[in-house]
């Protein structure tokens, strides 16, 4: 039974690396098809945005950015997700953060915030988040949305 287990497997190996080989080998006439729909995908007006917080500060932040326009989206504003975790950091000899000591390595319960933002109005969102934002350094994720994913 191990022999032909083994078999089994290496059957299946040898069918994927065809598959792949198949695939690579293709012409770009005959990839036309397949990358059609990535080839051809349009940006919506928005973006998403995504950055941790504190849990103490999250819904300041929230609130914030909400009134600087993140968050809108069609008859909706002040749209957004969040999830908690736990973030985790050491501040170096030069720093001067709002949490914990330089040299000693800090957990803190945060929120991951998620929102999307016209692209008309990013900067002025961004620099809200950075102003309401306890942190002196942060960083927020910008991802494009595309036609094709909104509803």
């Amino acid at each position: 039974m191990h022999v032909s287990c083994s078999l089994n497997y290496f059957i299946k190996f040898l069918y994927l690396l065809s598959f792949i080989t198949h695939c690579h080998n293709n012409t770009p006439e005959e990839n036309k098809g397949q990358s059609f729909m990535i080839n051809n995908l349009q940006q919506s007006d928005y973006v998403t945005i995504v950055f941790t917080v504190p849990e103490t500060h999250a819904d300041y932040v929230r609130e914030a950015m909400g009134k600087a326009g993140a968050g809108k989206f069609e008859n909706y504003s002040f749209c957004s997700f969040s999830t908690k975790g736990i973030g985790r950091f050491m501040p170096n000899s030069d720093a001067h953060p709002h949490i914990g000591a330089p040299g000693i390595l800090e957990e803190v319960i945060e929120e991951r915030i998620e929102t999307v933002v016209l692209k008309e109005h990013l900067e002025v969102v961004i620099e809200t988040i950075k102003t309401a934002h306890p942190y002196e350094s942060t960083v927020i994720d910008i991802y494009p949305i595309y036609k094709i994913g909104c509803k």
